[in-house]
């Protein structure tokens, strides 16, 4: 009697075992499911929806989030983004994230998934230590040439991307307790022997590669 009290204890575990795996892999699987996240103002900002791969993008007004998106997040694959429903007018396709949409500001109306690569996974980032200010008050700081472990940095916040806007910048005020960057100059990178991307660590290596100087960040 014993032994087969055992046997079922055993059982059990080892089924809730498979349960547990099959959650993880389940979890696992969803979080890889491309998607993009709308916001309503620039770097990520204000009210926001998200539209996942097998979902209707094709006119915004069914999410009440015609002409108001102002930047967006990806989580794999390409994304064409377009000016009118049924995606129509101007389009343009995007691979990374975009924290400011330019001229197509509170235009668009249709977004669709042109792909469903997963996302590629990246290389854990090691720790970031920024150096470089020179002086800090009443919630603002500067960086005449703003460095993460000791290297200059690019104006992209993490390697592979292209449409970067104010990424960077803001991440290395982020990164060093303000709120965001509100003044920066990029300058070639070879003046400084190369530039890192403070997201992720790695070495900018496309003809987009600019280093972030003269900084200025804020808390106001």
């Amino acid at each position: 009697m014993l032994r087969f009290a055992k046997l079922s204890i055993w059982v059990c575990a080892f089924t809730l075992g498979i349960v547990g795996v099959a959650e993880a892999q389940t979890t696992q699987q969803l979080s890889i499911v491309p998607q993009i996240t709308l916001y309503e103002h620039v770097n990520f900002r204000g009210q926001s929806i998200t539209i996942r791969a097998g979902d209707d993008g094709s006119n915004l007004i069914n999410y009440n989030f015609n002409d108001r998106v102002s930047s967006f997040r990806l989580s794999g694959g390409i994304w064409e983004v377009c000016t009118d429903i049924n995606f129509g007018g101007e389009c343009q396709r995007y691979n990374s994230d975009a924290p400011n949409v330019g001229s197509r500001n509170d235009l668009i109306s249709s977004v669709r998934l042109l792909n469903q690569r997963p996302p590629t996974q990246r290389p854990v980032p090691r720790p970031m230590r920024i150096t470089g200010e020179t002086q800090g008050a009443n919630g603002v700081g500067f960086f005449a040439v703003p460095r993460a472990n000791g290297n200059a940095i690019d104006h992209c916040e993490i390697s592979g991307t292209f449409t970067c806007g104010d990424s960077g910048a803001d991440a290395v005020c982020r990164m060093s307790g303000y709120r965001e960057a509100i003044h920066y100059s990029l300058v070639d990178p070879r003046r400084y022997g190369g530039a890192t991307h403070v997201g992720d660590g790695a070495q900018c290596v496309t003809r987009n590669c600019r280093v972030i100087v003269d900084l200025l960040c804020t808390n106001n």
